[in-house]
């Protein structure tokens, strides 16, 4: 079996490897295909190698085919499409018994990071074949395109951050791929969105997947353009998948009072600094966000089902590489600004 080894900064071989073996409660996945995530551009660039201790087989955004079941009684059955999710937890520590699996401490301790496929908890798919929790398997009709599976991982991302969101006005700071899926999941609900970022390109596809407004964050009249869009309504809420001392000040100017800044991605600084003033006089919400709990993974998987005309997700794959040329492909995610790239089996 082939897989695509992390073997040290810049340095992806491809090796011929033992089949996994089946535990009991495990299906084996024919990987259909598989999102390169900045998480696993980052151990190719020499970052988080704690989390991503070479060599490492990443990948976590990924879904097949089953080849083969090992237990007593399962609805899946040989053959199934399927999407994964990647989370890895325990299902019985506080986090997991309060539906927030991804915070889960029986399988990734205290640390701030999720217990995924693909990092030191367990091999990732890219590879031809992998082994896969049957509760981590979601079944897909049998006539879904099966290159989408290479994108519904970012897509729960940003479901989970905008389920909530409704017929609103909401910026997006950060026309990343996950940026771009939460303004198509805002749309479905009825939202005005209003898309930020600081590559023109980005602002393009921004345009393109439905933001009805965009605005360059570079550009020194970005907040006034935006009211002067809105007509005297108000910003309800902020999604950051860029942080930046910047990106919040912008935020934090820009929210209405009782409004909400979500906080979903990181700009490589970990501390921000925060205007406390306007945090407690215009009382704004400041929430965190990992990842999704496994129900919203599940709830993703429906939407996109039921809404695939409406989504169209493919608009989004940017480009798609074999597996054996996996290290080209990181390459590329590195060089080119696009939204999500896939390695295909």
């Amino acid at each position: 079996m082939k897989k695509a080894v992390l073997k040290g900064i810049g340095d992806i071989e491809i090796v011929d490897g033992p089949e996994p073996i089946l535990k009991e409660g495990e299906a084996l996945i024919e990987v259909a295909a598989c999102g390169i995530c900045h998480a696993d551009v980052a151990p190719y660039e020499g970052k988080n190698t704690d989390l991503f201790p070479f060599p490492v087989v990443c990948g976590h955004e990924f879904g097949g085919i089953i080849k083969e079941i090992k237990a007593e009684k399962s609805e899946l059955k040989v053959g199934d499409k399927v999407a994964v999710c990647p989370i890895l937890s325990c299902g019985s520590c506080y986090y997991c018994r309060q539906g927030f699996d991804q915070l889960c401490i029986g399988s990734a301790g205290e640390s701030v990071q999720v217990s995924n496929f693909g990092t030191q908890a367990r091999e990732g798919a890219f590879a031809q074949r992998v082994a896969v929790p049957l509760s981590n398997i979601i079944k897909l009709p049998q006539d879904f395109d099966m290159e989408l599976t290479g994108i519904i991982e970012p897509a729960a991302v940003a479901y989970s951050n905008t389920k909530d969101i409704k017929d609103s006005n909401v910026v997006v700071v950060g026309a990343g791929a996950i940026g771009l899926l939460a303004v198509k999941f805002l749309k479905l609900n009825n939202n005005r969105v209003i898309a930020v970022d600081i590559a023109e390109n980005a602002l393009g596809l921004a345009r393109k997947t439905g933001a009805d407004f965009t605005v360059n964050i570079s550009d020194k009249e970005r907040a006034s353009k935006i009211r002067d869009y809105l007509k005297g309504e108000m910003v309800d809420c902020v999604l950051l998948y860029f942080v930046s001392d910047d990106t919040l000040a912008f935020a934090t100017d820009l929210i209405r009072k009782k409004g909400e800044i979500k906080f979903i991605g990181l700009s490589g600084n970990n501390f921000v600094k925060i205007d406390s003033l306007a945090m407690l006089v215009k009382s704004i919400r400041l929430h965190g966000y990992m990842a999704y709990p496994t129900s919203d993974f599940k709830e993703a998987v429906d939407v996109i089902v039921k809404n695939l005309d409406k989504l169209n997700l493919k608009e989004l794959v940017s480009a798609k590489f074999p597996l054996e040329k996996a290290k080209e492909a990181f390459d590329f995610k590195q060089r080119e600004n696009v939204a999500k790239v896939i390695i295909v089996n």
